[in-house]
């Protein structure tokens, strides 16, 4: 999953595998991240 927008440290917008929308939240998963940098699915 690719970041498409960061809106706080905690919480970006991806989109899924079907071109779906998703909000996705976690401690310090955004933390010193850009748009369009991957997202480590572990987390």
């Amino acid at each position: 999953m690719d970041i498409k927008k960061v809106l706080n440290n905690n919480v970006v917008v991806t989109l899924n595998e079907h071109n779906q929308e998703m909000v996705v939240m976690g401690k310090g998963l955004a933390f010193q991240k850009k748009v369009g940098q991957p997202i480590d699915d572990a987390k």
